[in-house]
């Protein structure tokens, strides 16, 4: 058992160092921009410093060439170093390649190098392809049988100890190294290593192979694009900066290519030397080559260095030198005499090979690796450091772009950086009347002190609300609509609608979004849709979907009251863009397409989401039929009201006010009004008193007729216990509203004669119609008041909000040159946060977070307010707000420092043309032009019709 501990312990323990080391590496990858390219490039400064003192011997010792991050340049100057350490590369190549022997030099001495050359130019010519392979067979054969004794018991046995038995096997191993053209390998054109075999053998003491009888590998590369970017061994490659896949000097196509081809030729390289270093191992421990490998790598390598030099040499004309400062690059001459060291150095190195091999033991005749197969050996070697200086010199250049970036701003920007940027980008951008507004709006009456705030805000700075481009529409408070505008209304239930009117806000969000950030369909929420009320203040919030032009389908409600907060998060959910949605369907069939289409459709219109805020007190004015603002400081009022109708569910009828002596109710003062109603609410909560009294009388006579009441003590206790229960008779009244309206009726309009038969008469409703009446242009006249202030004008057009979406997708397909806008369906998370104060005194918030549950609480809570504020739909809601948001996300495939450094693409001037798709579309314009601030010059314009 003890032992099975120990094993579970080093597992535990095992387990935990990987974590370790995944977190580490994790955070590693993650490093900032800034100290990733530093790095690197202190690494590369590193190596081009350990070989400066070879190479000034080289030039001069009076040169100084630097690293080319320290010498001043221009952006064009990275080109011209990209291309000139490719060209070296491919100079440096050859001149391995040559002592594979590979020579193709038309001008060469040697005559088959000249026909070899003649006869490259021709596959080239015909578009054949050329590759270099290297095959190699090993078998293993049994030889013979032997027995031995070991010569250091042959003194102390006997002659009749058994002989110990040896078991001689024949290891052959034949390789070749040749060039083919086309796809069969069999058609060898030239041969670089003609067909070597080496034999040993091999001892063991058992009758099993040690080695497959017969194995053979083939390891080839590909010699194209070798071939293609050189003419008669000149260098020609060129990097074209007028195809559209070049970016920088680091990305694009041609620098992509070349990668690719010296990446293969080094893992060609690392396989060849593979079947050499395996082999080797296959001989006997005295016979195997030791310090073969590595005695060559600390020489110096091929010259692909990002070097400049200052140009301040002349020859002592003033001619010269005006000429001699054009560029900071290593002159051709230059490169050669570096290219010319190297060659010395592996004709050096393949000398001491060569001599370390003839002055092996007896054993040379019967190695595998001998000095050609080490040549080969020691040339891939030198092809892999030149494939990875190569990669190295490169990457700096863009490692320079990145450090003098964040050199010029002065930090590493992020996402959050570039979004507090865009909102300065679009101020200066926009007319005022058309720039983008945050989505912070007051819920308030005109000329009233806010009853809250709603807003949607970034989830990590709450400070910071979004901005949205916003096309605001009054809609008179009225019951009679004007200009054919459409009302809207939501459903209850399914017997109860109820209409809506008050201000209607279309908002455009546009987002954008970069790889380093959490990807289009994330479970991770972005925003917050933030609701806050102010002490002694209430309004009803509905979250919900645009169903058709006239339908909000409320998926969500709440009461906000008292210093609430309620913070719901915001999913935002992409949906493929319209071209990528018209290539996806391009090759269905047409019932196919037909499904798909009718399926977008209803994703498109997902993309409104909804959110309608109703105020309670003006509501509450005009449904007890009392004048504007005179429960503006009836605070306790308005709290016993709110009590009624959620938690009694008391009907609104029964507390409204009415003239009993059939009077005009105009001529009846504000003061008497509201004195009526706060009877009326009185003996509404005298009559809830007594009721919840009976119940608990009715429940403390059951309990006391259950234990026989024989006992003053037993008494006491069914007292504490109908205290304690008391709970109970208020949940009763909850649930049976329409018993308690019968008692209310029977205890307080059973005295005054005929009063149910005055709230039928003519004449009273005459007199409400009257009241009402003269209430609305009251409100009238307010609401044309704010709109002057506010600068909005009613349009007399009214807008189906369901076109949108579809009229949005259409301009993004003919506009959206980048294909990277995606609408964006916006939903709220399952779980929702409550932020409250038990009492007006509490210091102390209390947080809660609410589910499923919670929420459909607070649903049927604010139905239970709205329902009783409409009388069941017959009433219009005129103090609501609906606000409607489209969103779309323009999405990045890279970073934002990976966006502007490796695709050399400004991301302002590309989130400004979504902003003006989004724009045009919210305002309803046909040019950007209209919604453009004339002091500012956009980067772009787009086109008049669309």
């Amino acid at each position: 058992m003890k032992s099975k501990g120990c094993v579970v312990d080093l597992a535990v323990i095992v387990i935990v160092t990987v974590v370790v080391i995944s977190l580490v590496a994790v955070t590693d990858g993650s490093r900032s921009y800034k100290a990733c390219g530093a790095a690197r490039i202190a690494d590369l400064e590193w190596k081009i410093d350990r070989s400066m003192d070879q190479i000034k011997r080289v030039l001069d010792t009076t040169r100084s060439p630097q690293f080319a991050g320290q010498v001043p340049h221009t952006y064009n100057d990275k080109y011209a170093l990209a291309q000139s350490l490719t060209n070296t590369a491919v100079a440096a190549t050859w001149n391995v390649l040559k002592h594979l022997g590979l020579r193709l030099d038309n001008n060469d001495n040697d005559a088959d190098a000249r026909a070899d050359g003649k006869v490259m130019k021709q596959i080239h010519d015909e578009g054949r392809a050329v590759s270099m392979l290297l095959r190699a067979t090993k078998k293993c054969s049994f030889a013979k049988k032997t027995q031995t004794i070991p010569a250091f018991l042959w003194s102390l046995l006997t002659l009749t100890t058994p002989a110990i038995a040896e078991y001689h096997w024949d290891f052959t191993f034949e390789y070749e190294l040749f060039l083919y053209h086309g796809s069969d390998s069999r058609d060898v054109w030239k041969s670089l290593r003609a067909p070597t075999t080496r034999r040993i053998e091999i001892i063991t003491y058992s009758d099993e192979t040690p080695h497959p009888a017969f194995s053979e590998e083939e390891h080839q590369v590909t010699l194209d694009w070798l071939f293609n970017n050189t003419m008669d061994r000149v260098p020609s490659f060129e990097i074209d900066r007028t195809h559209n896949d070049c970016h920088t000097p680091r990305r694009n196509q041609d620098v992509d290519s070349a990668l690719e081809f010296f990446g293969k030729l080094s893992q060609w390289t690392q396989q060849v030397e593979g079947v050499f270093d395996r082999l080797n191992f296959v001989q006997q421990s005295k016979q195997r080559v030791t310090d073969w490998k590595y005695s060559h790598r600390n020489d110096f390598v091929a010259p692909v260095w990002p070097l400049f030099e200052a140009s301040t040499r002349n020859n002592g004309s003033s001619a010269s030198a005006s000429t001699s400062t054009s560029s900071p690059l290593l002159s051709c001459d230059d490169i050669g005499l570096l290219l010319a060291e190297q060659v010395r150095v592996i004709n050096a190195k393949l000398q001491d090979l060569t001599k370390s091999f003839s002055h092996q033991d007896k054993h040379q005749s019967a190695r595998l690796i001998g000095p050609k197969e080490a040549a080969i050996v020691m040339l891939g070697s030198h092809l892999e450091s030149i494939s990875s200086q190569l990669r190295d010199s490169v990457d700096s250049i863009e490692a320079m772009l990145t450090q003098q970036l964040i050199a010029a701003i002065g930090k590493e920007l992020t996402a959050e950086d570039f979004d507090e940027y865009m909102v300065y980008h679009n101020r200066k951008m926009f007319k005022a009347e058309f720039a983008p507004q945050p989505f912070s709006y007051a819920v308030r009456r005109p000329d009233h002190y806010p009853e809250g705030v709603l807003s949607i805000e970034a989830q990590d700075n709450a400070d910071r609300p979004v901005h949205t481009f916003v096309s605001k529409q009054n809609v008179p408070r009225t019951p009679t609509d004007e200009a054919g505008r459409t009302v809207m209304k939501f459903a209850l239930n399914a017997a109860t609608s109820v209409e809506f009117g008050g201000d209607r806000y279309l908002h455009g969000l546009v987002m954008h979004r970069f790889s380093s950030q959490s990807s289009g369909n994330d479970p991770k929420p972005v925003k917050n849709l933030v609701a806050r009320a102010r002490q002694f203040s209430s309004f009803v919030l509905m979250i919900g979907r645009i169903a058709s032009a006239d339908v909000f389908q409320p998926t969500h409600a709440m009461i906000v009251r008292n210093k609430d907060e309620f913070s719901i998060p915001l999913m935002l959910e992409q949906i493929p863009t319209p071209k990528e949605f018209a290539d996806a369907i391009a090759s269905l069939s047409p019932e196919q397409q037909r499904f798909a289409r009718a399926f977008r459709s209803m994703q498109l219109e997902s993309t409104l989401f909804g959110v309608c805020v109703v105020q309670i007190k003006p509501q509450l004015e005009l449904l007890l039929n009392m004048p504007s603002d005179s429960l503006t400081k009836e605070i306790e009022l308005t709290e016993d009201l709110l009590e009624l109708f959620i938690k009694y569910q008391i009907p609104s009828d029964l507390l409204s006010f009415a003239d009993d002596n059939n009077n005009n109710t105009a001529t009846i003062s504000q003061q008497d009004k509201v004195k009526a109603v706060r009877e009326q609410v009185a003996a509404m909560k005298r009559m809830v008193a007594t009721a919840r009294d009976k119940q608990l009388n009715d429940h403390k006579a059951e309990k006391e007729y259950e234990r026989g009441a024989d006992g003053a003590d037993e008494a006491d206790g069914a007292d504490e216990d109908a205290v304690q229960e008391g709970g109970a008779a208020e949940e009763t009244m909850e649930s049976a509203p329409n018993q308690a309206a019968g008692l209310t009726a029977e205890r307080i309009y059973m005295a005054p004669s005929a009063r149910s038969e005055q709230l039928q008469s003519p004449k009273w409703q005459q007199q409400q119609q009257q009241q009402q009446q003269q209430q609305q242009q009251q409100q009238q006249q307010q609401q044309q008041q704010q709109q002057e202030t506010d600068g909005h004008r009613p349009d007399g057009r009214q807008l189906d909000y369901t076109r949108v979406p579809a009229l949005l997708d259409k301009r993004l397909l003919a506009l959206d040159t980048n294909n990277a806008v995606r609408p964006t369906i916006i939903k709220p998370s399952e779980h929702w946060t409550k932020i409250s104060y038990a009492s007006l005194l509490s210091k102390n918030a209390d947080t809660v977070i609410l589910d499923g549950h919670a929420q459909r609480t607070h649903r049927s809570e604010a139905f239970d307010l709205l329902d009783a504020l409409s009388r069941s739909g017959a009433l219009r809601l005129n103090y609501a707000a609906l606000h409607v948001v489209i969103a779309a996300t323009h999405n990045f495939d890279e970073t934002l420092i990976d966006t502007v450094i490796q695709r050399n693409v400004n991301p302002i001037e590309k989130v400004e043309r979504s902003m003006l798709i989004v724009g045009t579309t919210i305002h309803q314009s046909t040019h950007s032009s209209q919604l453009i601030s004339p002091a500012f010059t956009p980067s772009q314009q787009l086109p008049v019709d669309f």
